[in-house]
């Protein structure tokens, strides 16, 4: 599945058919860096156009994120969450996806399984008009995920993949619409699980308001209404919520763009030819190694934009001039093309 996708985010660039930029449709973004002051009861502000704050409740801390950084990701004690005010969050797919959808994405690490959290939640009091990203509980399918709609009765479109082993994962549920109603895709570490079918529309056919003595705060780690907390426990990095249904490519970038650690160096054989890139972390020169003249280098970021090509390419190259991220970086000789990838520093 990976390496499929991997040839479609390739084929994009060469075609010059840019993949969707992940920027696109983002109304929310919760990341953590160093400069981030987590402490009770200080804010921060989110990093969608949108800019939301919200107010930090009990104890969060940074720890070590899916990119390997230190002080990267935040890490959930019980009863400790984030809360933002709704109405700041310009086009918040709380409902009626129309012809666009919507979409959740992710990276969580928890080892709790038999306790019943809540990721986020938002929407109204009670059960009138809801939306959260659940952990199950031991009697329920312990320790699996599920995307959940309230409208008087819940709507839950999992469960899907356990994912309690104390790891990084990236999780991403994409809500489209069809002919027939509505179907959820899910998708963990950049594979495609299932889809699943809404069991009623009703949720994704009605605003859900932000004002009024019904609406409540948007909650990251906990349940934002009355009842039990249903507080996370755990790491969480780069949660993002978008007013359109992510593609496949648009998953892959997400997913590449903080998780898949690269090795020292990155080697690929085929067909004979052998391409090496190295190191693949590097603020300025890369190093290539071939066992055949290479005709053209191309270089691609995540949106699927060749960035820069290089004839006849030497066995050093400057990338000094790119901005900081994940590339790929294509290697064609007269037969054969090889995709490596590396980070610009």
């Amino acid at each position: 599945m990976k390496k499929t996708l991997l040839k479609t985010f390739i084929l994009f660039a060469f075609t010059n058919l840019s993949a969707q930029d992940i920027t696109t449709g983002l109304v929310f973004n919760l990341g953590c860096n160093s400069d981030v002051n987590i402490t009770d009861g200080e804010t921060l502000t989110e990093l969608s156009s949108n800019a939301a704050t919200g107010t930090i409740v009990g104890e969060i801390k940074p720890i070590e994120g899916p990119d390997g950084n230190a002080n990267s990701a935040f890490n959930f004690t019980s009863n400790s969450h984030i809360n933002f005010v709704p109405a700041a969050i310009t086009d918040l797919p709380l409902g009626d996806v129309s012809a666009n959808g919507r979409s959740y994405a992710l990276w969580i690490k928890t080892e709790i399984g038999d306790t019943r959290m809540q990721i986020f939640s938002y929407g109204t009091n009670l059960k009138s008009l809801h939306v959260h990203l659940n952990i199950n509980q031991v009697t329920t399918n312990a320790g699996q995920l599920n995307l959940g709609f309230w409208n008087t009765e819940t709507t839950q479109t999992g469960p899907f993949s356990t994912i309690t082993d104390n790891k990084w994962h990236h999780i991403v549920a994409v809500v489209n619409k069809t002919e027939d109603g509505y179907t959820t895709d899910y998708y963990v570490d950049n594979e495609l699980i299932e889809t699943v079918n809404l069991i009623t529309t009703d949720i994704v056919n009605t605003q859900i308001p932000t004002t009024g003595t019904a609406y409540v705060d948007f909650r990251i780690g906990g349940r934002n209404t009355e009842g039990a907390s249903l507080s996370y426990t755990g790491g969480l990095d780069d949660v993002r919520l978008y007013n359109r249904a992510l593609t496949a490519t648009d998953v892959e970038a997400l997913y590449l763009a903080k998780g898949n650690t690269l090795s020292v160096s990155e080697v690929e054989t085929t067909n004979n030819f052998e391409f090496k890139v190295y190191p693949t972390i590097t603020s300025e020169i890369l190093n290539l190694k071939s066992n055949v003249n290479l005709e053209q280098l191309s270089i691609i970021n995540l949106n699927g934009v060749v960035v820069k090509t290089i004839e006849t390419p030497t066995e050093k190259i400057s990338v000094s001039q790119l901005t900081n991220g994940l590339y790929f970086i294509v290697g064609k000789t007269a037969s054969n093309t090889s995709t490596l990838k590396f980070i610009k520093k």
